[in-house]
């Protein structure tokens, strides 16, 4: 890869504020833990590259789009190099589904972004803090409710 791919991800809550993260079965990152995202094609705005990876990945539609992070990612090993956009949004409908089984496992709901499965795909931490996902969670969730 001559350039870095432009990627995006999204942290998909529920209404109890819990995210969904899905078990890798790839090549690539096999058995790590991930948002659900990918690349953003040629044409086509953030928020709907967010939205279709999103219904491709777990059949949910969902909204409140806000950005909350980006991060970047190196693989030199495998000659990989990727900066991902990644929002915040709330399921709008559906119910998480294992909808490309070739390259996920399975989607778990995870309570703490402090406190995720590992391994992760990404150091998620470093690029997105608690404190951004309390602030989602606290104007799209709980509606300005004191949260821990």
């Amino acid at each position: 890869m001559d350039r870095p791919g432009i990627g995006c991800g999204v942290v998909i809550f529920n209404e109890r504020g819990q995210f969904l993260m899905g078990k890798r079965k790839s090549a690539h990152a096999n058995g790590r833990y991930c948002l659900p995202g990918g690349w953003i094609e040629f044409g086509e705005t953030i928020n709907k590259a967010v939205q279709r990876e999103a219904w491709e990945e777990t059949g949910l539609k969902i909204h409140k789009l806000k950005l909350i992070g980006i991060t970047e990612n190196i693989f030199k090993e495998e000659n990989k190099h990727s900066i991902s956009v990644i929002m915040g949004a709330c399921i709008q409908s559906g119910i998480p589904q294992v909808m490309e089984p070739d390259k996920c496992e399975s989607w778990i709901w995870v309570n703490d972004w402090d406190h995720m499965p590992n391994p992760t795909f990404t150091d998620y931490k470093r690029f997105i803090s608690a404190e951004k996902i309390k602030e989602y969670k606290t104007k799209y969730i709980f509606k300005n409710q004191k949260i821990k």
